[in-house]
């Protein structure tokens, strides 16, 4: 399986400056922006503790989760769309599904689930997520326009909502202040 580092799902996390910073600005991004961008990413990636690369399905969300009642304990759950699966940490596919981009988990259940996870998988977690975030958030206004489905933009609001609440944690500071800089987030 590819790696998650060395896809274009780990590269396509600058969508939100490709997408969603021309739509909230009204302009492109300079290359002084991407590449600030791109090195806080880097800065924060950096302090990342190791990890052993497992399977990763990548598009890990309830609607791709299926119900079989014929079957026992965790058999009743099917999982589809499973082709883009690649290894990396296993944080990715609960980030994906714990804050899902098309619809709200409620927030006990998700502190619930993730008091159960130790220090370095909550990093890890943070860090995932919230590049999730930033690459949904580009592909959803992208997917928008090239097909002419603005149903995806009811989604935006979401996505605002995990990227500044994430923005609050300190290992995420380099892109907290990269994006107040660029001013697409104020916090």
């Amino acid at each position: 399986l590819p790696d998650y580092f060395a896809s274009h799902i780990h590269a396509n996390h600058r969508y939100i400056l490709d997408y969603y910073l021309p739509q909230k600005l009204g302009r492109p991004p300079t290359n002084n922006e991407i590449e600030g961008y791109l090195n806080a990413w880097a800065e924060i990636e950096r302090d990342l503790p190791t990890y052993k690369p497992v399977f990763s399905h990548i598009d890990y969300h309830a609607e791709n989760l299926m119900w079989i009642p014929t079957e026992d304990g965790l058999k009743r759950c099917g999982i589809l769309d499973f082709q883009g699966a690649m290894t990396g940490h296993p944080a990715y596919d609960l980030a994906n599904l714990l804050e899902d981009a098309r619809c709200d988990v409620p927030d006990d259940i998700r502190q619930k689930i993730l008091s159960q996870y130790d220090e370095d998988f909550l990093a890890w977690y943070r860090v995932l997520a919230t590049q999730f975030h930033c690459r949904v958030i580009g592909q959803f206004i992208k997917l928008a326009h090239e097909k002419n489905a603005p149903a995806f933009l009811t989604h935006i609001p979401r996505l605002e909502k995990y990227i500044e609440s994430a923005l609050k944690q300190p290992q995420l500071e380099p892109l907290q202040k990269f994006l107040k800089q660029v001013n697409l987030f104020t916090l």
